[in-house]
């Protein structure tokens, strides 16, 4: 039975390298999953995928999300379904409330309520009319939109191939929001099949056994004594 698992995603702060380096203290890394996505769509399934009493590993906090609210959201949904998640960095845990805690729960419903606020200002701004034309969105636009939205897109790639300044990119992207909810709930499915087979104690049997094997064709251990679990 799986226990623990880590997890990396590329932030600002910290490389891929740094964190797996932060984790492997931790834990095998063979148990580490990384999420290339900007949407972190590993992230949105594992609570589903690991089983009660499971923990997740993380280098920092900043790996669940670019604002305090959305690693708040996060890290309830981890608490929902009982799952811990701890961060190195910051020496925090979901299992034990500290102040780390306390303070992210303050700061993300601060942002939440900014949020909102700038919502209700802009609605109440928005009645005027006239301004620039409406920009039909055809399929081949829409494909950018999500090639964007999957961060397989920069910011200027996606306005050169749109043909528009980045107020109108941003515009399109709200417009659009139903349509490519669809096409990521879809993803979320197929990541969600990818990472159940990930965590199938058979194939991290097979995963440990081949990096043995690696390592005895190298030279780099002559005796070395293969667990499974």
């Amino acid at each position: 039975m799986i226990t623990k698992i880590g997890y990396i995603c590329e932030t600002f702060s910290l490389t891929e390298e740094e964190q797996r380096e932060a984790l492997e203290k931790r834990i095998d890394k063979n148990m580490i999953l990384l999420d290339k996505d900007r949407r972190r769509l590993v992230l949105s399934v594992l609570p589903e995928e690991l089983e009660k009493g499971s923990i997740l590993y993380i280098a920092s906090l900043s790996v669940l999300g670019d604002r305090v609210y959305k690693i708040q959201a996060v890290l309830e949904k981890f608490k929902e379904k009982e799952i811990a998640v701890y961060s190195i960095l910051e020496n925090i845990s979901t299992l034990t409330e500290n102040e780390w805690c306390k303070w992210i729960r303050r700061i993300g419903d601060l942002e939440i309520d900014a949020a909102y606020y700038r919502e209700n200002v802009k609605e109440q701004k928005s009645g005027h009319r006239g301004g620039r034309k409406r920009i039909n969105v055809t399929d081949e636009m829409r494909e950018v939109l999500i090639d964007y939205k999957r961060g397989r897109l920069s910011l200027k790639q996606a306005t050169q191939k749109l043909g528009c300044g980045n107020s109108a990119l941003y515009t399109m992207l709200k417009r659009e929001r139903g349509n490519l909810k669809v096409e990521e709930d879809k993803e979320k499915k197929r990541k969600a099949v990818e990472v159940r087979e990930w965590l199938k104690p058979e194939n991290k049997r097979a995963m440990q056994a081949n990096e043995v094997f690696d390592r005895l064709q190298s030279g780099e251990e002559e005796d070395v004594i293969v667990i499974s679990w």
